[in-house]
Order: C-alpha cells, then sequence, then structure tokens
C-alpha cells in the first residue's frame, strides 16, 4: 500500500526506513523515542536520539488510529554518523569567523574537503560568498593550529557531543587525541561525565570492535555499578553479569568470561572464593 506522508509517498509493505533524524518528539528514560526521521514520525528505543544522523530503522508500518497518521515502528536500526552535520557544529562552535549560514556555504561549496582546503587553501575561501580575503586568512590560521585534532573533533561533533565534553576529550589526551583514544578509547570512562555508553558510541565511531578487552571491562564496572546503584545490589552471580553485559555490547558471551577472569586474577574484581585476609593486608586494610 501506497501512502503519502508530507508530500512524499511510502510503500507501506517495505520493513525498512532511512533517513536523518530531524527532531525528537518524545522520549522517557527509557529511550522509548518518538521522532521524526526522513519526515516520517518513528516509534521505537533509542538510547541516544542524534539528530542531524542519519537511521536505517528495521519495523514495519503502522496506522495510527489515535493521531491519525502512519508511522514506523521499528525493532532495531544502524546509525550512520552525517560527517557534514559534524563539520558544520565544528565549525559554527570553535571558528569565531564562522556563523551557521557561511559554514552551511563552505561545506556545500567544498564538501569532505573543507577542512584540507581552510586549512592550505586561504584563497579558494574567498570564492564562497561573505568570506573576505581577512576572514579566509585568519579562518586558515585556526584551522592550522587545530589541524591535528580537527577530524577527531568533526566527528565527535557528528555523534552529538556538546562543546563541553568536546574540550574535555581534548584537554585529556592533548595533541594527535585521536590516536591515542583508539589505543585505549575506553580510559575515556575516567573523564567526569563520559559514562559507558557515551564512551561506546566513540568507540563505534572510531572502529573499536564490539569485542574489544577494554570495552567489555568497561562494561563489566558499568554493569556492576548500575546493579549497585539501582538494584540496590552489593554483587551478581557471575552467570547474570556474563549474560547482562552479552545484551550491552552485542557480543556473545564468550568473549566475556576471559576477561572476567583476568579482572579476577589482578584483584580488580573480588569473589566470594576471595582471601579476605590477603586483599586486606595488600591494600593496607584492617578487617574488624
Amino acid at each position: 500500500m501506497i501512502v503519502k506522508i508530507k508530500g512524499r509517498q511510502f510503500d507501506t509493505t517495505q520493513t525498512q526506513h532511512r533517513g536523518p533524524l530531524q527532531r525528537v518528539k518524545f522520549r522517557n528514560d527509557g529511550g522509548f523515542t518518538v521522532c521524526e526521521i526522513g519526515g516520517v514520525t518513528c516509534v521505537g528505543v533509542i538510547p541516544k536520539a542524534n539528530v542531524g544522523a542519519e537511521y536505517l530503522l528495521t519495523g514495519e508500518w503502522e496506522e495510527n488510529l489515535k493521531f491519525g497518521g502512519w508511522q514506523f515502528v521499528f525493532k532495531s536500526y544502524e546509525c550512520f554518523v552525517n560527517s557534514q552535520h559534524g563539520l558544520k557544529e565544528l565549525l559554527v562552535r570553535e571558528c569565531k569567523h564562522i556563523g551557521p549560514q557561511l559554514a552551511s556555504r563552505l561545506v556545500n561549496k567544498f564538501g569532505d574537503k573543507t577542512m584540507h582546503v581552510l586549512c592550505t587553501d586561504p584563497a579558494s575561501l574567498t570564492l564562497v560568498a561573505g568570506v573576505s580575503q581577512n576572514i579566509a586568512l585568519a579562518v586558515n590560521e585556526w584551522a592550522k593550529a587545530e589541524r591535528s585534532n580537527l577530524q577527531l573533533k568533526e566527528r565527535l561533533y557528528a555523534i552529538g557531543m556538546l562543546p563541553n565534553q568536546v574540550e574535555k576529550v581534548i584537554n585529556q589526551y592533548g595533541h594527535n587525541a585521536e590516536e591515542k583514544i583508539r589505543k585505549d578509547c575506553f580510559s575515556l570512562t575516567e573523564i567526569k561525565g563520559f559514562g559507558f555508553k557515551t564512551v561506546a558510541k566513540i568507540a563505534d565511531l572510531l572502529g573499536v570492535p564490539k569485542t574489544d578487552p577494554g570495552r567489555i571491562k568497561a562494561a563489566i564496572l558499568y554493569q556492576l555499578n548500575e546493579s549497585c546503584e539501582e538494584g540496590g545490589h552489593t554483587h551478581l552471580p557471575a552467570s547474570e553479569l556474563i549474560r547482562e553485559v552479552a545484551i550491552l555490547c552485542e557480543i556473545g558471551q564468550q568473549s566475556i568470561e576471559p576477561v572476567l577472569e583476568a579482572m579476577i586474577k589482578k584483584g580488580e574484581l573480588l569473589t566470594n572464593e576471595t582471601d579476605w585476609k590477603a586483599y586486606s593486608e595488600s591494600n593496607g586494610l584492617v578487617l574488624s
């Protein structure tokens, strides 16, 4: 069946829908989201919805009789970072000479080569309306000074990070931050305000494998902390912990067990078989 939504036609027999996320209409603490993607109202669970990113949804069309229209109810999704969105955000938020309209004109003119042009070819910038020679030179100086971290900043803005979050990442790692983060991405969880789920998005962006031991270790600590804070537990059975981490990381349980065993062996996690006397002496604790 073909339906028309905002002047566009959609085939309701299709099980996938793709488009940019334009706005979030409703979202609860559990991630249940009502949003507009590609001009269509879409309903499903998205832990963190990134306006400007492109989504591929899998689910089915449904006619909502209460609100009188068609919507796409999705069960799963893939998120594709919109690099141009990140680039525009970077230019507007960090270069004082560029506003939203000029950022759009620059990106529309030079596309993925925008940063290269800003860093190496100020003369070409003057071909864009609103860019004088003085502005072109000033922007060029800014781009050259920031060059080592521009690509990482662009990606971080593309996934919806705010300037203070981007600044924290750069301050933590300095120049060539992306290279350092690739080696140990989940050390980012040491920064205040960077929880596991935020860092997992950065890891996905940088191509860090789902089975990366650092990711699994961070997920284990995150899950234990969640269980403590939300459920009031002081411990978790290993089988339950492994199952929850597997769901969180979207990997098989067999990938988690070696990491868990290594953490126990190093004393990073305690079990009911821990030698408490030896542990307390090695850590300067007193058992009462």
